[in-house]
């Protein structure tokens, strides 16, 4: 009874130990399995990693300096990585003085502003000279004006310092000169009327020389803003083909175009509105001198009118011979 006892416990033992090594035997199999794949790189599929760098760089800007520097040393052996392609930005011009905006223009816009700054300068060139020419032609013309108020005859002037005074009076003793021969009441009016038309083409030389010139300051306040809206034109023109080529609306690529257009118009303005105040100034010199010289002659004629009174009064020796 006792040995049958001790028999059945001895197998309860061994079938004990049995299930224990069943049990831990598949045990031992999954942590190692386990240990194993963590070992093991994780494999992406290199499309997922694409759509995922995609879409990152639609969803958020690309910045160069956040972007990792990779190396080889960094990539683990036997792995690609994809390559992402940053599109390099267009240079944003920043300095808007117009000696930037004349170097970054095109040669259209180049050569309108060439024209304006030259058409500003002649009309600057132009109106000083005129102006110191008329100012001294001017004092002149006064100085003889008050020479000839008081004189009672050509012969008592002598000889005047104004050019246009001076053709003036020696015309007039030259017809007087010419007519004491055969002098009468009929060569009296004939002789005068000689002498008044050549004292009028002498003034209309004096006023034509005058006013040489002017017209160049006339054109120009005339011309210069048409000139100007042409390079406005042109440079929004240039800033729509810009667009159209870049294929973007960056204000990098549409600010310098639109500034040119904006820089040539002020330019043209620039120039066109001292043109017309120059023109002017000018225009009331040339008048002041014009009536000067009608002055001028109606001085001359006066003194001629003496002469020939004179001599219709028998006070001119050449009137005896005459009679």
């Amino acid at each position: 009874m006792s040995v049958h006892t001790n028999s059945e416990k001895s197998d309860d033992a061994s079938g004990a130990a049995k299930i224990r090594v069943n049990f831990s035997l598949p045990l031992l199999l999954l942590i190692a399995a386990s240990m194993a794949v963590r070992a093991e790189p994780q494999a992406i599929p290199v499309n997922a990693v694409s759509a995922s760098a995609t879409s990152e760089s639609v969803q958020s800007p690309v910045q160069p300096h956040l972007i990792p520097a990779t190396t080889e040393a960094t990539q683990p052996a036997g792995t690609t990585r994809p390559v992402v392609t940053v599109a390099a930005k267009p240079p944003m011009l920043t300095d808007f003085s117009p000696l930037a905006l004349y170097h970054h223009a095109d040669r259209i816009v180049k050569a309108v502003i060439l024209i304006l700054i030259f058409s500003s300068v002649l009309s600057w060139s132009i109106w000083s000279g005129k102006t110191l020419e008329l100012l001294v032609r001017g004092r002149r013309l006064r100085k003889n004006l008050l020479l000839l108020t008081g004189k009672r005859s050509l012969h008592q002037c002598g000889e005047l310092s104004a050019k246009s005074c001076e053709q003036m009076r020696q015309v007039a003793l030259n017809e007087l000169d010419r007519a004491n021969d055969r002098l009468s009441t009929q060569a009296v009016q004939a002789l005068r009327d000689r002498v008044v038309a050549l004292i009028q083409r002498i003034e209309a030389a004096e006023a034509r020389l005058a006013t040489r010139g002017a017209s160049i300051l006339a054109t120009t306040s005339a011309v210069a803003p048409f000139i100007g809206l042409f390079g406005t034109v042109w440079g929004i023109m240039h800033s729509f083909i810009s667009i159209a080529q870049s294929q973007t609306t960056n204000l990098s690529v549409v600010a310098p175009g639109i500034a040119e257009a904006l820089f040539t118009t002020a330019l043209g303005l620039v120039v066109a509105i001292p043109a017309v105040i120059l023109y002017n100034v000018i225009g009331r010199l040339i008048t002041g001198y014009r009536l000067l010289l009608a002055e001028s002659m109606t001085l001359t004629l006066c003194l001629l009118s003496h002469d020939l009174d004179a001599l219709e009064q028998n006070s001119h020796p050449l009137l005896t011979r005459a009679s």
